[in-house]
């Protein structure tokens, strides 16, 4: 064959050099490079290694690579790519550039990418375009594996980009930690296994997940962040689109598996990619860990987030509004009824620019893929900036008003007078400041100012308010935040006397078992009393709760709310207060073994050990988590680490 004038070279080989060019893109961990997938960060240049069946002269012989992705690429949608060897980088555009010529059959390709292309699966063609009897022609070269293009939050110019790199280390590069649970007096840590770079597959899953939220419709809108984490949180959640998971807070979960019981993303997305069908259960704190699990994948930075005594606004009024029956003295309840306070809600924050918003409001993202409200139609949340919650600028987009509520709304007690209309009992500020980042100081003129901002956005009531003479001071109820599950404790309300007369209180304590989204589930015990109260005297008023009337009755997260209303009988006065807490579960310690759950009983003081035969596929320090559940007791978490080095595991 004679390539004397190069018109017959063609290309025989092509190696993406997958694990040289992972180690500069920060990818060298994602399981695909192992078997020769090539895993880049868009905005850096890659190394492309092309073997000829011939010499190679560049000046002769044209050289051209096309990427393409999805089903039908078009230049236009920024799908189909081209791009010959130049003599120069092209700021801003892909373009290829000769690196170097190990042999005359060899040459190493230098391809640049933009900060802003689409993030996908690309297929490569090398072509070797030929001239033969005055006609061109191309020889194709078609890579057998895709290439991945992920964001790049190492890129000054990528929209994700993160200028504090060490914390990268979490936000893209951890793929386990713990998820926060509970309530705000008794924070729990849920351990969760995100595998995001170490597990083979989840990658793949990741990148599928987002064509099927766009509808495999690809295009620009798969380099846009603020695009792309909007589409996570709707296909996260299988209400609209059959998504990945299926949500279910009944406490029933035939079918499918608890909630809790999940202790990480990766089976989850793995029975998703294997049936395509939405994995059942999830609550809010699954969703969460998905989320984290995707956006790390692609190179979003990510955390997820716990909000306690977070607030559910339904009717967008910036207030939780809580309804109460005075004749029967409990709170009203069902469908319907008013807003609720979850003990607790995860979602997440992303990290990117907004140039969709004014200047300032880039950084942390709210997204939130549990199915709440409808959001343009669709279950869908965020990106939220986190400045502009905390400023409580809830016109700007996505969804202000409603996550601007569950962390700064004002809890309005509403009763009904006997002539059916609605009046306030009273208003409790929002108590709990989760951090600096989402809201100023509690009670302080700048998280006001918040709140009446947000509230122009809001639809507005116009109530009236409890009336009369107001000398009793409700001090609110008796600490019960260390109560060991199985123990009796007492529920109490202090009260104080203000007046130089007596006066009689009349009312009732509830204590009820609820689901962390505050829903009832059993009463566990009610007790009403009448109460005197000499002047200027301050009391309690309290109800014995005995662990035989509860132990039967205990939810999942262990969670009990208690309520009470209370009327003044001289004067009139009226008062309803509600509280959540959690029954304190016993503690795990995981040592120099491994623990796996089997059915069998265990009694009372007993220890148990199992031996788990474990087999690591990389060195390095890794977490090993043990759950526990029971009949009677459920969601008990252990976690220790184990160094994994070549040849030897050490605890």
């Amino acid at each position: 064959e004679d390539d004397s004038y190069g018109n017959y070279v063609k290309v025989t080989t092509v190696d993406v050099l997958a694990a040289e060019n992972a180690v500069l893109h920060h990818t060298a961990k994602y399981d695909g490079i192992e078997d020769g997938h090539l895993i880049i960060r868009r905005g850096q240049p890659f190394d492309i290694y092309v073997r000829f069946n011939g010499g190679f002269n560049p000046k002769r012989n044209k050289l051209r690579f096309v990427f393409k992705t999805g089903p039908d690429p078009k230049p236009g949608r920024g799908t189909h790519v081209q791009c010959a060897i130049a003599d120069s980088i092209i700021p801003g555009e892909w373009c290829a550039i000769l690196k170097s010529r190990p042999s005359r059959e060899e040459a190493v390709v230098t391809v640049y990418t933009p900060a802003n292309c689409v993030v996908s699966d690309w297929n490569l063609t090398v072509e070797s375009i030929i001239t033969h009897c005055g006609r061109h022609m191309a020889f194709k070269y078609n890579h057998p594996n895709p290439i991945y293009v992920l964001f790049n939050p190492w890129c000054k110019e990528d929209e994700v980009y993160f200028s504090i790199t060490a914390l990268l280390e979490e936000y893209i590069l951890n793929d386990s930690g713990a998820i926060f649970h509970g309530n705000y007096k008794q924070i729990g840590a849920k351990p969760w296994f995100y595998g995001q770079v170490f597990e083979d597959g989840i990658l793949e899953a990741s990148l599928y997940c987002i064509q099927n939220g766009f509808n495999s419709t690809y295009g620009k809108a798969m380099a846009d962040p603020v695009r792309v984490s909007r589409i996570i949180s709707k296909i996260v959640n299988s209400i609209d689109d059959n998504g990945v998971l299926e949500g279910n807070w009944t406490s029933n979960y035939s079918g499918g598996t608890s909630p809790l019981h999940w202790g990480g993303s990766v089976a989850i997305l793995e029975e998703y990619m294997e049936t395509k069908k939405p994995v059942k259960y999830g609550q809010c704190f699954v969703f969460s860990g998905i989320v984290t699990t995707i956006c790390r994948a692609i190179g979003i930075p990510c955390r997820s987030v716990t909000n306690f005594a977070s607030a559910h606004d339904t009717d967008g009024s910036i207030t939780i509004d809580m309804y109460w029956d005075l004749e029967s003295r409990e709170a009203v309840t069902g469908t319907g009824t008013g807003d609720s306070v979850w003990n607790f809600h995860c979602w997440n924050d992303a990290w990117m620019q907004r140039k969709d918003l004014p200047e300032g409001y880039g950084g942390w993202q709210v997204i939130d893929s549990t199915p709440q409200e409808r959001s343009e139609g669709m279950f869908q949340c965020g990106p939220m900036s986190l400045r502009a919650v905390k400023e409580g600028k809830c016109e700007l987009s996505f969804d202000g008003p409603f996550i601007f509520s569950e962390v700064n709304a004002d809890r309005v007690n509403w009763a009904r007078k006997s002539d059916g209309q609605w009046f306030i009992l009273g208003t409790e500020k929002s108590a709990l400041d989760i951090t600096d980042q989402y809201k100023y100081l509690e009670e302080s003129e700048l998280e006001r100012n918040a709140v009446i901002s947000a509230s122009r956005a809001a639809i507005n009531k116009k109530p009236f308010y409890n009336t009369g003479k107001q000398d009793i001071e409700f001090g609110g109820f008796l600490d019960r935040d260390f109560i060991i599950i199985g123990k009796d404790f007492d529920i109490g309300i202090k009260v104080k006397n203000l007046s130089n007369e007596s006066r009689t209180l009349e009312g009732k304590i509830v204590c009820e078992t609820v689901s962390y989204t505050g829903e009832r589930i059993n009463i566990i015990k009610k007790q009403t009393f009448t109460s005197g109260l000499d002047p200027h005297q301050n009391g309690e008023l309290l109800m014995n709760v005995f662990a035989s009337e509860y132990l039967n009755k205990v939810t999942e997260q262990a969670a009990m709310k208690v309520s009470v209303v209370i009327t003044v009988l001289e004067t009139g006065q009226k008062h309803a207060e509600q509280d959540d807490f959690r029954l304190r579960t016993p503690d795990m310690h995981v040592e120099n073994i491994h623990v796996k759950k089997t059915d069998m009983n265990i009694g009372a003081g007993e220890l148990w050990t199992a031996i788990l035969a474990l087999k690591p596929k990389k060195p390095g320090r890794r977490q090993v988590t043990v759950s526990f559940h029971s009949a009677q007791v459920h969601n008990i978490n252990g976690v220790t680490e184990v160094d994994i080095t070549e040849g030897y595991t050490h605890l």
